[in-house]
């Protein structure tokens, strides 16, 4: 009863939860460098 049948059940789950957060972080991080350069061309500063 150690549980050893848990372990590669929880694996899979982990890897989805993980491909979820880099895909969110992906994206806001796309949106937010999309939104940078977009205020930033405007103004011309750089």
């Amino acid at each position: 009863m150690r549980g050893g049948e848990g372990k590669p059940g929880r694996s899979p789950k982990r890897q989805l939860n993980a491909g979820y957060v880099v895909g969110g972080l992906l994206m806001l991080l796309t949106y937010l460098v999309a939104q940078h350069f977009a205020v930033s061309s405007p103004n011309g500063k750089q």
